[in-house]
């Protein structure tokens, strides 16, 4: 089966992944991003994190630890 995504959106996506990833869990197999409930506003304002969510379907999925 053929991957609907571009090489470049591929690329763009691991990139986001790597900026995303220092501050929140990326789990990339079930598109979602884990984020702890004193996070969450950081979350919803962080540019990249809204680009995963618009641009490749990635949820917010807040945990509690």
């Amino acid at each position: 089966m053929k991957s609907l995504l571009s090489k470049k959106d591929h690329s763009r996506r691991y990139y986001l992944h790597g900026i995303v990833k220092k501050h929140f869990i990326v789990n990339s197999h079930n598109r979602e991003v884990s984020v702890t409930p004193d996070t969450i506003d950081l979350a919803r304002e962080n540019k990249y994190l809204m680009e995963l969510c618009a641009k490749f379907g990635y949820n917010i999925q807040m945990s509690i630890v």
